[in-house]
């Protein structure tokens, strides 16, 4: 583990509801679809916690009780889970301006139903980014993950706004 990343905590948005053409409840969380022998959301935290984040920010909108069953405290990874609710899952990100997340060295932003590669991972744990990825019309769009210094001045961390000229 960097010394970059010893410092980092995520926030982990599993606000997103999985596809409606998927057979599941409309308000089930995506991040607690299986990928594997786990599900989503457990998947990531694991590549987290071997990126060297040792501390998140789980944002919960639907069905909490059952994301906080899966997970637990955080002691199956040897890490602490900070629980926070969202009443809108389309608005969820308030808990940014949080000032816990100031303390922090980095803060790794993602969303608990968009897969990346344990490399960008492990990236986003030691340098500040933002993912992009190419739309349907080879248009940049922000993937969901992101990396900010944590003790940045309160300011917009949420790529998902768009600037002055209409561009994210």
């Amino acid at each position: 583990m960097t010394q970059a990343a010893a410092g980092a905590r995520a926030v982990l948005f599993a606000t997103p509801r999985a596809p409606s053409d998927l057979p599941v409840p409309a308000d089930f969380p995506a991040g607690l679809l299986p990928l594997g022998h786990a599900t989503l959301i457990e998947r990531l935290l694991e590549q987290l916690v071997r990126a060297g984040v040792a501390e998140f920010d789980i944002v919960a909108c639907d069905r909490p009780e059952a994301l906080r069953r899966e997970l637990g405290d955080g002691e199956r990874w040897g890490v602490r889970l900070n629980w926070h609710l969202a009443k809108d899952p389309a608005r969820p990100y308030a808990m940014l301006r949080s000032t816990a997340l100031r303390a922090a060295g980095r803060v790794v932003i993602g969303h608990a139903d968009r897969w990346i590669a344990p490399v960008a991972i492990r990236r986003l744990a030691q340098e500040d980014h933002l993912l992009m990825q190419l739309d349907g019309a080879d248009a940049p769009a922000w993937s969901g993950w992101a990396a900010v210094p944590g003790a940045a001045e309160p300011r917009p961390i949420c790529p998902c706004r768009k600037n002055r000229r209409g561009r994210i």
